[in-house]
């Protein structure tokens, strides 16, 4: 007899992978199965300004991995559902006939800076965030849809429908046009009471006509359509909606993993550094807005969060060091080069604009510094130094916002591998902090639909039934992870 499973699709910034929730007489197991990089392509093309610069997804490339993913499911498993998650900007525009008008725009364009001038003329984004509970950022869907609005209305007036990213692949996988709100939430587009911003999409000019349903998480859409279904094998499988905010289902995993425990600072490390704590309603006064917190949907409540650059800056010197190398530098290599530097050095904000998206982090990383060189342990440090300082502040901001003090630091996503900062962050703020999760967003999406096809009653009660990565723990003055 097979085992049933649930596949997940965890879309990010560089790559996939699809993973395989399994359960049988012997419990469940979750395993990856098809890992995959779906790269920005960046063009140069002439416009009415003259040349410019253009950052686009290719989705049938990634479309045809989650194919292979699903035809990657063990023999011994019978998919009942999958899921799709994914970043939180950037979708597509479908004519009546569902089809693309063309390639979809990347979050770090210029175009989406130039947007955000435009609305703060027409609403501040103070009021916005009052409205929404979101601040902006570059990449916030709101610009995409207000830059297309204004900028190329004959592009809108085509469109039908305008899909988030994760929305397309479902779309295409059964026919449904939907928005989850979670992914909805994140763009300042909708209101606190969960439907879209009537004063954002009126004020705005929006097409809110051409805008997806609102569905919450775990929704079932139906079934594969059939050629899907023949391409996979996999004619029985459901799809199913979990947070389509790859944000929403790493607190999710979060949550499963600390229960009850309200005082848990969840932080979400990866490209970006996501840090905050779940509660019932969003917070949207003046003294959140000015501690640079903001709140997205989460699976239930809100995240109120500050977002931050994360492990960019890193993975940039990494990339930059593996070219000039020919040779592909390791995390622990990176990490050594680190803590090997010594005398004072600045601390920088590595929230800085000049990080987004430079042509050379070496030399972004200077002029955040002041420096007109520096060597690479020097430069790893500055990463890591300003990561560890911004958390120590946050602490204290969310606290203020919140009412709430964390009592302990939970660490989730691909940073929880990195033992030497959650040393120097235990060390920097003085509370324990945990590492696990290395595949939160994965677990949290399985664990939504397990929910929704009734394997599970709630996130509280998965803990035991989810193998969850071991956790490590990292206390002030220790010489690194004591497992438990």
């Amino acid at each position: 007899m097979k085992k049933q499973g649930i596949a997940t699709v965890d879309l990010g910034a560089s790559g996939g992978r699809v993973s395989i929730l399994a359960r049988g007489g012997d419990g469940m197991s979750l395993e990856a199965v098809h890992e995959f990089n779906h790269p920005v392509h960046v063009l140069s093309q002439r416009n009415a300004d003259g040349l410019a610069v253009r950052r686009y997804w290719n989705p049938g490339v990634i479309y045809e991995n989650i194919l292979a993913g699903l035809r990657a499911v063990p023999g011994d498993v019978e998919l009942a559902s999958v899921g799709v998650n994914g970043w939180g900007s950037d979708g597509v525009w479908l004519d009546r006939d569902g089809c693309l008008l063309g390639l979809p725009s990347q979050g770090r364009e210029t175009r989406w800076i130039d947007a955000n001038r435009e609305i703060e003329a027409v609403i501040s984004d103070r009021e916005r965030f009052r409205l929404t509970g979101v601040r902006n950022e570059p990449f916030c869907p709101v610009n995409l849809l207000h830059w297309c609005a204004r900028h190329n209305p004959r592009l809108v007036e085509l469109a039908e429908t305008f899909l988030p990213m994760p929305a397309l692949f479902n779309y295409w996988l059964c026919g449904e046009k939907t928005a989850e709100r979670t992914w909805i939430g994140a763009g300042q587009l909708m209101g606190l009471d969960g439907a879209y911003s009537a004063e954002i999409f009126g004020k705005l000019e929006l097409p809110l006509g051409k805008m997806p349903p609102v569905i919450a998480p775990g929704t079932t859409l139906g079934p594969l359509h059939p050629l899907a279904a023949e391409a996979t094998g996999q004619a029985g499988c459901l799809v199913t909606v979990p947070a389509q905010h790859d944000t929403a289902c790493a607190f999710a995993a979060a949550r499963a993993l600390a229960g009850a425990d309200d005082d848990t600072l969840v932080i979400s490390a990866g490209t970006w550094w996501l840090s905050g704590v779940e509660l019932p309603d969003a917070v949207t006064d003046d003294a959140a807005y000015d501690a640079a917190l903001t709140n997205v949907p989460g699976d239930s409540g809100w995240i109120l969060h500050h977002i931050g650059f994360g492990s960019w800056p890193a993975q940039e010197l990494r990339r930059q060091w593996s070219l000039e190398d020919a040779k592909t530098m390791s995390w622990d290599e990176f990490n050594r080069l680190a803590l090997s530097d010594s005398g004072d050095a600045p601390v920088i904000d590595t929230n800085d604009a000049r990080l987004l998206s430079p042509e050379n982090m070496s030399r972004a990383l200077c002029d955040c510094a002041g420096a007109s060189s520096a060597g690479r342990p020097r430069l790893a440090r500055l990463v890591y130094d300003g990561l560890v300082a911004t958390t120590a502040k946050l602490v204290d901001n969310l606290a203020a916002a919140s009412g709430r003090r964390a009592g302990r630091i939970l660490i989730i996503g691909g940073g929880a591998r990195n033992d030497a900062l959650s040393q120097r962050l235990a060390d920097a703020v003085g509370i324990e902090v945990l590492a696990a999760l290395p595949n939160a967003t994965t677990a949290g999406s399985a664990l939504i639909q397990a929910r929704a096809l009734g394997w599970i009653d709630s996130l509280a009660d998965a803990a035991g039934s989810l193998p969850l990565a071991a956790m490590r723990v990292f206390r002030s003055g220790g010489n690194g992870p004591e497992a438990v």
